[in-house]
């Protein structure tokens, strides 16, 4: 048992690279469901081999793309591993939604981040993620919906705002 121990360290030491672009450039890069710091294009050094990786890549208004790829040692005689070039071009968002929101919005947040669009009509959004849209109008309770959509649905929510209750005072 004691020969094979050399070569257990040697493939733990035996890692591989991965070029990963987009058209457009600039995609998130998510590695094993963590978000790199990195964005498209972008080369991810000393990764395992021989393991498939879940690789997603996504960009706002734009499907996001995922991936498994898994990495091989090289010829028996390389240092390292595989390098493999991964090219993707990001397909635009499908996905849209109406609001039907009463009285209207005075602010509508997409997926955590102000939605500057129009507030009646979201579109590009990817299919077959979860996203989360909030509407807020002062004095009144504010509303989330969560939701999945299939590639090119468009859905509608409708909603009648409630008048926030007054403050309870302990004086």
């Amino acid at each position: 048992a004691a020969s094979d121990a050399p070569e257990v360290v040697a493939d733990k030491e035996l890692r591989g690279t991965l070029v990963l672009e987009s058209e457009p450039p600039g995609a998130s890069i998510w590695l094993e469901g963590e978000l790199r710091k990195e964005a498209t294009p972008a080369t991810l050094d000393n990764l395992p081999i021989d393991r498939e990786l879940d690789v997603k890549l996504t960009m706002e208004g734009f499907e996001s793309h995922r991936e498994k790829i898994t990495l091989v040692a090289g010829a028996a005689d390389a240092p390292v591993g595989e390098t493999k070039t991964v090219k993707v071009e990001l397909k635009r968002g499908s996905v849209t939604v109406a609001l039907e929101i009463e009285p209207a919005p005075q602010q509508v947040w997409v997926d955590g981040k102000p939605w500057t669009g129009d507030p009646k009509s979201i579109v590009g959004l990817s299919a077959d993620e979860e996203h989360k849209i909030a509407v807020a109008s002062s004095g009144y309770v504010a509303k989330t919906f969560t939701f999945k959509a299939k590639r090119g649905d468009t859905l509608t929510f409708r909603h009648a705002f409630v008048k926030q209750g007054p403050e309870v005072r302990s004086d």
